[in-house]
């Protein structure tokens, strides 16, 4: 019998992480006001700092926007997003030095917007979720002020759905990959990534090691960014392209469709988080109007898009070598980017690229396939076009003479930036990735 209806489902890109640099935890729901923390408290701040100099500077990395505490009633339709402490002093002085201290001390409470919720055509629910900049750009023809700066604009804004679903939970166990993926599913997930797992855990505790996120303000192109520009943006007031969220940003807002198993129950608690890359662009008030942003080393250093382009299926539940091609479209903004002196435009401080591809189907084929040959595999496309991305192809064979039906996989893109990298001063962002 032929295999026509097997569809492999997957999943999309991890990302692997250790621990922040600064030793950052995170918030209980218990401990939600700043101006009543100590210092000792404030280490429990849903914030990851993971770049630190041996002076204590923070330079560069990933930290959290928002923290949300969410429901979604599938019988009433029904949704909301409480934000898990009061930052109302963010707009006062928490921008006075950078925007790290604007991430450690008060992160937005309204930096995230439910903008609606529907059914698809499939009744699958949909919640409609923006995400803005906290603060609006600065005037570069007037004087630099805590208020009036243009060195704040953040990259790669990802927002998080973080739980193990509804009663039950549950989650699929990928043991050649060491994840576990929870039961339910992101439908229009971006990619699913763990690198601040046991951080979240400290908050909602999950089995899953990796959670999924989307996107937003997805422009990959160059925009207005230009080598030969001082600021890196021709145009730092109002700059474009590299997956930036410029200051004043308005809310870009997302379809977070969900999938759940038919005896989900009724209420799904989640928490929404937003994570961030940014980097120092400006070493002092003289330099707030007129900063240094070195794009893309600040851009998120794994992929950031993985998509299942095509299945070529030949796979069916008698021969044990019947396959499948899968043609994956991947997106690394930073791939094959050159590497050269900190302070050059354009550049990175270490080569951040697709060095290594996984795909894992464990109930069609027992082992991972393996793709190392990057350029070899390459079939095409860019790096930073989501129409047309770099694709590879993978053979899954039915080693297991699975029967038709329907199979979940999971695809692992490995990125080449060193896990020690941020343990050197001239290095940024997360300890790996992957």
């Amino acid at each position: 019998m032929r295999l026509s209806k097997i569809l492999l489902i997957i999943l999309s890109l991890l990302v692997i992480a250790g621990c922040s640099s600064s030793g950052a935890g995170v918030v209980t729901p218990d401990n939600l006001n700043p101006d009543e923390k100590s210092e000792e408290a404030l280490a429990f701040d849903p914030l990851i700092i993971t770049n630190v100099s041996d002076e204590g500077t923070i330079n560069e990395g990933v930290g959290m926007l928002g923290f949300y505490e969410g429901n979604l009633n599938l019988e009433t339709l029904e949704a909301s997003l409480i934000p898990m402490r009061n930052s109302g002093r963010a707009l006062e002085d928490s921008l006075v030095v950078d925007i790290t201290t604007f991430l450690t001390v008060s992160p937005c409470v309204d930096c995230v917007k439910l903008g609606g919720i529907s059914l698809d055509s499939l009744g699958n629910p949909v919640l409609s979720i923006g995400i803005r900049h906290p603060f609006p750009p600065g005037d570069p023809t007037g004087q630099p002020t805590p208020s009036n700066r243009l060195d704040l604009h953040l990259f790669s804004a990802r927002g998080f759905v973080i739980s193990d679903g509804l009663s039950g939970g549950g989650f699929k166990e990928f043991e050649t990959l060491g994840q576990k993926v929870p039961g339910w599913r992101l439908l229009s997930a971006s990619g699913y990534a763990g690198e601040f797992d046991e951080k979240w855990d400290k908050v909602k505790s999950t089995l899953s090691t990796i959670h999924p996120f989307i996107l937003h303000f997805d422009d990959y192109s160059a925009g207005n960014f230009a080598i030969g520009a001082d600021s890196g943006f021709t145009n730092p007031a109002l700059p474009t392209g590299n997956t930036v969220m410029g200051m004043g940003a308005e809310l870009d807002y997302q379809d977070y469709v969900m999938k759940f198993p038919a005896d989900a129950g009724e209420d799904f608690r989640f928490i929404f988080t937003v994570t961030v890359s940014y980097g120092l662009s400006a070493t002092g008030r003289s330099e707030w109007l007129r900063p240094r942003y070195r794009v893309p080393q600040y851009c998120q250093k794994s992929a950031t898009l993985v998509r299942l382009q095509s299945i070529d299926n030949h796979l069916d539940d008698v021969n044990e070598d019947s396959w499948a091609d899968l043609s994956i479209g991947v997106l690394d903004i930073n791939h094959k980017v050159e590497v050269g002196d900190v302070e050059e435009i354009g550049k990175m401080f270490h080569d951040s690229s697709v060095v290594e591809i996984s795909v894992s189907v464990p109930d069609i084929h027992s082992e991972v396939i393996l793709i190392t040959d990057i350029e070899g595999a390459y079939q095409g496309g860019t790096s930073k076009n989501p129409i047309d991305p770099m694709r590879f192809l993978a053979r899954i064979v039915n080693t297991k003479i699975a029967p038709i039906g329907f199979y979940t996989g999971l695809i692992k893109v490995l990125d080449s930036y060193p896990s020690d990298a941020n343990l050197n001063i001239e290095g940024n962002a997360i300890e790996a990735v992957s």
